[in-house]
């Protein structure tokens, strides 16, 4: 009988944990005003146009943009103005298939290309360690999304 109590308290317990720890899904990404990118599709885009305006008023500004793998699982990129530089953060330790690390770099700026087929936003003069990574980071808006 203790046996079947300790067990049904080890169910319990662990459904109760796996229910708080549900994902971040992209409605509540987009919800708190993240720049959602659900396998091309992008939501609240406006957003980073907003930043780019404010980095070029030289007020201080952050933007997260949520990026969707196959499997739904968050990786999240953070960008934030300090009326110098964008300071990027990646972050893909919610990523189940992924060695899940935080990764840093430094940017002079955020760039916005637009042609009749695509606007993209690329990060632009980046440093530092992880360079490589902030220079490879695109978000492009195609096709029907385009207004």
């Amino acid at each position: 009988m203790k046996t079947l109590f300790t067990t049904l308290y080890v169910i319990i317990c662990t459904t109760m944990l796996l229910a708080c720890s549900s994902s971040y899904d992209p409605d509540e990404a987009a919800e708190r005003g993240d720049v959602v990118d659900l396998h091309g599709v992008i939501t609240n885009a406006e957003r980073l146009d907003e930043f780019l305006g404010n980095i070029e008023e030289n007020h201080s500004d952050k933007v997260r943009v949520t990026q969707y793998t196959e499997e739904a699982d968050p990786i999240y990129i953070d960008l934030a103005y300090d009326g110098e530089t964008v300071k990027f953060k990646y972050d893909n330790t919610h990523d189940e298939y992924a060695k899940g690390k935080v990764r840093t770099s430094v940017c002079i700026g955020i760039s916005k290309e637009v042609t009749d087929k695509k606007i993209e936003y690329k990060l632009t003069g980046c440093s530092g360690k992880n360079s490589d990574l902030a220079d490879s980071f695109s978000l492009r808006i195609q096709g029907k999304q385009l207004k």
